[in-house]
Parts: structure tokens; C-alpha cells; sequence
């Protein structure tokens, strides 16, 4: 259990490293320190995060571009004020 423990904190590690002048948004940082959190980095080798994470970050930008075009939540968002 330890040792899993350690493995994990090391891929949390790599994903808070995050390159000088281009910091991830917020909404990009949060699924992958969810992913980290919840193992779904576990099976990667320690050098394979990165890789993961800017993966992740286009699924991310992408499903949020979809998410905000979406008609439906620009109505709702209209309806509450934003």
C-alpha cells in the first residue's frame, strides 16, 4: 500500500510541473488531478504524464468548446445572469 502511495505521488508530481509562461486553465488542471487522484494514472510510467496530460487537456478543450456552443446552456446561462 505504501509503495502504491508513493508511485501515485510521484505521477501527481509530474502534473503539477506545468511549463513557465503556459499554465494550464483551471478547467484543464481539474480533470487531470482528478485522473491523478483517483489512479487512473496508476499503469503509466512516471515518464508516459506528460504525454497524458496534454492529451487530456485537448479532450478537455475540446468537450468545453462542444459544452459552451451547446444552445441549450448559452440559454441557460443567459436565464441566470452570465
Amino acid at each position: 500500500m505504501t509503495q502504491r502511495l508513493l508511485n501515485r505521488g510521484a505521477r501527481l508530481t509530474e502534473l503539477l510541473k506545468q511549463p513557465q509562461f503556459s499554465p494550464l486553465k483551471m478547467e484543464e488542471q481539474t480533470c487531470v488531478i482528478y485522473a491523478g487522484v483517483n489512479g487512473y494514472l496508476d499503469p503509466l510510467p512516471v515518464n508516459r504524464v506528460r504525454a497524458f496530460e496534454d492529451g487530456c487537456s485537448l479532450c478537455c478543450a475540446r468537450r468545453t468548446m462542444i459544452f459552451w456552443n451547446d444552445p441549450h446552456v448559452e440559454g441557460s446561462v443567459r436565464r441566470f445572469g452570465g
